[in-house]
């Protein structure tokens, strides 16, 4: 078994991001733990310190009151009607096969999910400003008269440490709790804040909620409290608790102004510490800051420019410093050639790379297709062959490539071993044309396009593999894909990671044939998939998958309301697979994968994306690096 990760975010006092918000987040192997912290997304992170030694919510909300199994529509948006005429009985259907849940389920959702945005919001507000300001006077006013409460001792906390970064945890699992009366419980909150000198973005989320049996005013919820700073000596700091509570209110109003608490137990306290940070933010200094890149916030029409660039990262003229390769969805493209490893500059057009007539297809990679010792570069739909690093020329109609519209992404290895590498590539959506009218997005293994698989002839040609080899996976949206070792026999074998239908392994059998072993090797998990990423991170010679899925807060709050017995068979564990986080494959000793994110604490990260496997601290373990975050509408507050 791999150590336990810890979570590492680079922390930023005050940002611009160039784009649609997201953030990051690296979590490293090892004995110990460090801070997380915020950062924006679009900027380039540098490792600044070698150690030794080494969200959608609300659309989510309807598609789960509406069953998930109906249609979505892609010919245009479409007013759903939330509380339609059923008979009230659970499973009851429409006569378009919707399933529906019954009326007084649906009404306990809004409720609890009105009752989680008010806490969230007016609640909230009341006591992040006390709490920050360990004011424990004020945070007395928020419990009323009946108000009972039990906080834990604070001794034998479960401690890790790591190089500069150190975790400590107390819980209800290890540590006695001891009741507290109001003021105890105030002052208690605020003396977690007693090592921080600066106090930043404090939080209050609802992570659960459920009406209290007793009372139809009283709510029971599980309450998530964040803040972040810096400590008396400089350090970064993390402080993460998760308590349950019992609010009672009649009106809305009275969670800014009354004693609306009338029980508070304080469940877990993580307390995190960072001596100096892991990386250090060079965007601006670089010069990719000034790359002509969409900015999300200063669009006029308010509709987000998502999914738009693929980047691809190599040496192309071997000068010992990485460049990157970047792909826009408007058919401009870039290579970034980093200068004496100073600042990148766009030397696309100097060097015979232009843009393209279609501009819908933005593939990006690097793939020495003639073995010649420099990487030949696939951008857009054109493949160029590099001249020793001196100019790139246009080779796509020699070499017999055809892209369709949309690729997702582009994969390389040498599948059959013959010694030139191959290239797999990714399709979300149909060829021809975007799909129209009514279609599932539960069960949804068809309405994709089909993967493809280029063999390398060696000749400077390449072509297209039947099909019926078993490696496209079905029809099923593929947004990530990766190669890697499953069954160590040399042959690469593919991980699909699928945005609808269940994701896939296929073995390669090194015949030119790939079995489906998406069931039997314990994979395949209908979770919404954006992207994956292998390597050995407990070293054991064997490869681990990390999978980044869709999460929400807000879904998993819904999903707890509702089971089985609500939908036909099946569909209520792919509406789980909607928010459930990043999944984490590892060897068990049968040969079969066993999931274990939540035992490494690397499932709730935000709405993941692009997620890679690398030693960010040159300790000899492979680190998570994992990017989260979707639509931000304050550039301010990036989200993730």
């Amino acid at each position: 078994m791999y150590p336990l990760f810890t979570t590492v975010k680079q922390y930023t006092a005050s940002f611009e991001p160039l784009q649609q918000g997201a953030g990051l987040a690296v979590f490293s192997i090892g004995r110990g733990s460090c801070v997380q912290l915020p950062t924006p997304f679009n900027r380039l992170l540098l490792c600044s310190m070698p150690i030794s030694n080494q969200v959608v919510t609300i659309v989510l909300a309807v598609l789960l009151l509406c069953g998930g199994c109906g249609t979505r529509q892609t010919s245009g948006p479409e007013a759903i009607d939330v509380t339609p005429e059923s008979t009230g009985e659970p499973g009851a259907q429409n006569s378009d096969t919707k399933v529906i849940l019954d009326r007084v389920k649906q009404q306990h959702i809004w409720d609890a999910e009105h009752t989680s945005f008010e806490l969230e919001n007016r609640f909230a507000t009341r006591f992040v400003d006390a709490w920050k300001a360990r004011d424990a006077t004020r945070l007395e006013t928020l419990f009323a008269a009946s108000f009972t409460g039990s906080a834990l001792v604070r001794d034998h906390p479960q401690t890790r440490s790591h190089s500069v970064l150190s975790e400590t945890v107390w819980s209800q699992d290890n540590n006695a709790s001891q009741a507290v009366t109001g003021p105890q419980l105030a002052s208690q909150l605020v003396a977690w804040f007693d090592e921080f000198q600066q106090i930043q973005q404090p939080k209050l989320r609802v992570l659960s909620i459920d009406r209290a049996a007793d009372s139809k005013e009283s709510w029971q919820a599980r309450l998530l409290l964040t803040a972040y700073g810096v400590g008396k000596s400089g350090e970064q700091l993390k402080l993460q608790s998760e308590h349950d509570v019992t609010c009672r209110f009649q009106e809305d109003q009275e969670l800014e102004k009354g004693a609306v608490i009338t029980r508070w137990s304080i469940a877990q306290v993580l307390e995190c510490a960072s001596q100096q940070t892991l990386m250090e933010e060079v965007t601006k200094e670089t010069g990719l800051a000034d790359i002509d890149l969409v900015d999300n916030w200063s669009l006029t029409n308010g509709v987000p420019e998502d999914y738009r660039y693929q980047m691809a990262v190599a040496d192309y003229d071997q000068d010992g410093w990485l460049d990157i390769a970047l792909s826009c969805f408007d058919g401009k493209f870039f290579l970034l050639k980093f200068v004496e490893g100073q600042r990148f500059q766009d030397v696309a057009a100097s060097l015979g790379i232009r843009t393209t007539a279609d501009p819908r297809t933005y593939v990006a990679g690097w793939i020495d297709y003639d073995n010649d010792g420099f990487a030949d570069l696939l951008l857009g739909n054109r493949l160029y062959h590099n001249e020793a690093g001196k100019r790139f020329v246009d080779v796509t109609a020699a070499s017999g490539l055809r892209f369709h519209r949309q690729a997702m992404g582009c994969q390389i290895a040498d599948y059959d071993c013959d010694g030139y590498l191959d290239l797999y590539v990714q399709y979300q959506r149909g060829f021809e044309s975007l799909h129209q009218g009514e279609q599932q997005w539960v069960g949804d293994n068809q309405s994709g396009a089909e993967n493809q698989l280029w063999h390398n002839e060696g000749n400077g040609r390449f072509r297209l593999v039947s099909a019926s080899r078993g490696y496209s996976g079905g029809r099923r949206h593929t947004l990530g894909a990766c190669w890697f070792f499953f069954d160590q026999d040399h042959y690469p074998d593919l991980y699909l990671a699928n945005d609808f239908g269940n994701n896939v392994l296929l073995r390669n059998r090194g015949d030119g044939t790939f079995e489906d072993l998406s069931e039997t090797s314990g994979t395949s998990d209908f979770a919404t998939s954006m992207a994956v990423a292998a390597g050995d991170l407990n070293n054991d010679g064997q490869s681990e998958l990390y999978v980044a899925n869709m999460y929400s807060k807000m879904g998993r709050r819904i999903i707890a309301h509702v089971s089985e017995e609500d939908y036909p068979p099946g569909i209520f564990q792919q509406i789980q697979g909607s928010c459930a986080g990043n999944r984490l494959y590892s060897h068990r000793a049968d040969g079969a994968y066993q999931e274990s994110s939540d035992e490494a604490g690397v499932n709730a990260v935000g709405w993941a994306y692009a997620p890679a496997m690398v030693d960010l601290d040159s300790d000899g373990w492979l680190d998570l690096y994992a990017t989260t975050g979707f639509i931000s509408f304050d550039r301010r507050k990036p989200d993730g």
